[in-house]
């Protein structure tokens, strides 16, 4: 793991008004501890892949307003503990976590060296105290509770979701389900609908489930919110 002494170039080079100014055009919150969390995550994804986005404005319209659009159509049925599945570089877990103060993030990351770059994050941003990092298969947690909701962000497409649930939660005795899709989601969802492995717990969630649309800045793309 890189030192803060390692760190610093990169540091020196962000450019803090650019990042407060995006923000506040896309009307996110500018506070001090998402600016930082921005900060490192461009930094750490120079070292490992976090992100495919390279550059500041990217990663602020794809990513962290997909995170803010998620969290503003969630609104009141927001959880009080959020596992982030398959988390990466801490999307959207670490600015759920700085948007909501009463929120508890677990950070589910089964690779080691993301792991770390996400307990560094944390560490960094003091937020210790409501965010954990968990390197362990999600499959294999040890802590299931119905109050608790489960986000996926890019885990796996809408079959392969179905599958991998059924396989080893054939039950659906889950909590929540919270899943970020793009404008796939309704092909994915009838998909997923048809397949024989579906186990028929499951099958009942997806058909229940509730969708909240919305969009990212300038054009970029619709997203849905589905809450299974």
């Amino acid at each position: 793991m890189c030192t803060r002494t390692d760190l610093l170039p990169h540091m020196q080079d962000f450019n803090f008004q650019e990042c407060e100014t995006l923000l506040n055009q896309y009307r996110i919150p500018p506070s001090k501890e998402l600016v930082h969390y921005i900060q490192l995550l461009l930094d750490w994804n120079e070292k490992i892949n976090l992100t495919g986005a390279k550059d500041l404005k990217t990663l602020v319209i794809k990513h962290i307003a997909d995170a803010w659009g998620a969290y503003l159509a969630i609104n009141k049925e927001m959880s009080t503990h959020v596992y982030d599945v398959g988390s990466g570089g801490g999307l959207p877990g670490i600015p759920l976590c700085i948007f909501s103060a009463v929120t508890k993030t677990t950070l589910v990351e089964r690779t080691l060296k993301k792991a770390k770059a996400l307990n560094d994050m944390i560490e960094k941003l003091a937020l210790s105290k409501r965010c954990q990092t968990l390197c362990v298969p999600f499959e294999n947690i040890q802590t299931i509770n119905k109050f608790t909701h489960f986000w996926f962000r890019g885990f796996l497409p809408g079959p392969k979701l179905a599958t991998y649930l059924s396989h080893f939660f054939p039950g659906a005795r889950l909590g929540r389900l919270v899943l970020m899709k793009g404008p796939s989601w309704h092909a994915e969802k009838e998909a997923l609908l048809k397949m024989y492995s579906l186990k028929k717990t499951w099958k009942i969630r997806f058909l229940e489930s509730k969708e909240i649309p919305y969009e990212l800045p300038e054009d970029s793309g619709k997203r849905f919110l589905i809450l299974v």
